[in-house]
């Protein structure tokens, strides 16, 4: 405890990630634990060659350290490598609404050299959905979740009793191995997941107080739970459908989520392992 003037304050501390916007990174990492279960040094291996990648062009660096974009086209750059040897399929939504298509990637995908960093909080809406259609659609994607322990505000994650250890490997100082060679985490994975955008507005607000890419595994209920990277308990582990629009002009004091529809990103297991 620490008082000054008088009064005392906790000190807590930051926790790793809290002072960087990678979180478009550790969404797209966190979509292939979920549908390969890669370990801790592939996840390293992806995220260090990703940064160095980005680090060759100094706008984008510059852009990328101090969150002057949205990240799509970082997502892009990632699936575009991670699916340009399969086996996975990616889907995003038919602008009408009906459902999802599959989406191919070219080289155009892999080049950081004409990026379109897109400054403004968020996207068009990519379809004509509200959000309880939009959470049909997505249904139909993702499995329902009926573990009791998603009833409450905890951790939805992964159970603690599943978690990796600290020192899974590649945390021992091991050379960790090059993206293809697909270690397991521990985690038990599944055969889809989601990657999604969201911003969430106070009142009288006109700027998201938080824009955050993230991953979603399951359904509990009306809830998407977040299979997310932040630590912070303070932080969104689930978005419920009762607190979610996908139109700017719908958000008001108890619906305060706006999900980026044309930021969705349905990823499919279609092979035993990725190819090296």
């Amino acid at each position: 405890m620490n008082r000054q003037g008088g009064r005392s304050r906790s000190l807590r501390p930051y926790h790793q990630g809290q002072a960087d916007f990678f979180c478009a990174l550790y969404a797209v990492i966190n979509a292939l634990v979920i549908t390969y279960g890669i370990g801790l040094g592939t996840a390293r291996q992806i995220f260090s060659t990703t940064l160095g990648k980005i680090s060759e062009h100094p706008f984008l660096w510059r852009s990328t350290l101090n969150n002057e974009t949205d990240f799509y086209w970082l997502v892009e750059y990632l699936l575009g490598f991670s699916f340009s040897s399969g086996p996975l399929a990616l889907h995003t939504l038919v602008p009408a609404g009906a459902g999802f298509q599959e989406k191919k990637f070219g080289l155009e995908h892999r080049n950081l050299r004409d990026v379109n960093l897109y400054r403004k909080p968020e996207r068009k809406p990519a379809c004509g959905l509200n959000a309880g259609e939009l959470w049909t659609v997505l249904r139909h994607w993702l499995p329902e979740d009926c573990d009791p322990r998603h009833s409450e505000r905890v951790d939805y994650c992964y159970p603690p009793a599943e978690r990796p250890a600290a020192n899974d490997k590649g945390d021992n100082g091991d050379k960790a191995e090059a993206p293809g060679c697909m270690e397991e985490s521990g985690v038990p994975h599944g055969q889809r997941a989601l990657l999604l955008r969201f911003h969430r507005y106070l009142p009288f607000s006109d700027q998201p107080v938080i824009s955050h890419w993230s991953t979603a595994r399951a359904f509990y209920g009306e809830d998407l739970l977040l299979f997310d990277a932040t630590a912070d308990p303070e932080a969104i582990h689930r978005l419920p459908l009762a607190e979610c629009v996908v139109s700017r002009a719908d958000i008001c004091r108890e619906k305060s989520i706006l999900l980026e529809t044309s930021s969705l990103f349905l990823i499919e297991r279609t092979g035993v392992r990725l190819a090296g």
